[in-house]
């Protein structure tokens, strides 16, 4: 309350939520408790914005009707929230992963996510490539299945490496089937594991980047 408008509780007993700081924020107040008055319903982390001392914060609030012993709807239980910071942080966060999406979308990059526990492969795949679906049947080994012989060892290698050691996993060029299933191509790998609090690795997240027209290139 004193975060609000300053004043002592005592002075703010009996004056509605409008009389009280923010006026549109006491206003909105007034109506949520109406509709509780009304319908006896309790309504849970609804979020609304309140202006203090010239910034606008972002509060969750529930509210809950109060009842008589005969079960009658006699007043309003409300707590609200700041949670201003969680909004923030949570925006920043959708932010950040679109600014993600749409690089990864430009380079023609696939990323995978490769859960170790369960052994279930994920794929998100750019328009562009479309070589492998979203989710392979199998797990990892339907992945070896797709690599070239002669550089399934080394990929076996590196991944052994990066999950024990610690070892940088990028920029590993491999030949993988292409989408007619008979020819191979090109790509690149990029990846990082993420470990528990026991150093046990959990799972294996990185990016493909189709590199065959460059390699052919290059002769």
């Amino acid at each position: 309350i004193r975060w609000m408008n300053a004043a002592n509780a005592e002075a703010l007993i009996g004056h509605r939520p409008s009389e009280l700081g923010d006026l549109s924020g006491g206003l909105w107040q007034e109506r949520q408790e109406k509709a509780i008055l009304s319908s006896g319903e309790a309504r849970h982390d609804v979020r609304h914005e309140l202006s203090c001392g010239g910034r606008k914060r972002v509060l969750s609030t529930t509210m809950a009707p109060a009842r008589a012993s005969n079960g009658d709807v006699v007043g309003v239980i409300t707590i609200s929230r700041d949670v201003t910071e969680r909004v923030q942080t949570d925006e920043a966060l959708r932010v950040s992963e679109e600014r993600l999406r749409l690089a990864f979308q430009a380079s023609s990059a696939t990323l995978f996510d490769w859960n170790l526990r369960s052994d279930e492969f994920i794929y998100s795949a750019t328009p562009s490539d479309g070589q492998l679906p979203p989710a392979v049947a199998g797990g990892f080994a339907t992945i070896e299945a797709r690599i070239h012989p002669e550089d399934l060892p080394t990929l076996r290698r590196l991944i052994d490496a990066h999950l024990h050691d610690g070892t940088p996993f990028q920029k590993l060029e491999l030949r993988s089937l292409a989408p007619d299933g008979a020819s191979y191509r090109w790509y690149s790998v990029n990846a990082q594991a993420a470990w528990d609090s026991d150093g046990r690795p959990l799972r294996l997240v990185g990016s493909i980047l189709d590199i065959d027209d460059l390699r052919q290139a290059q002769g």
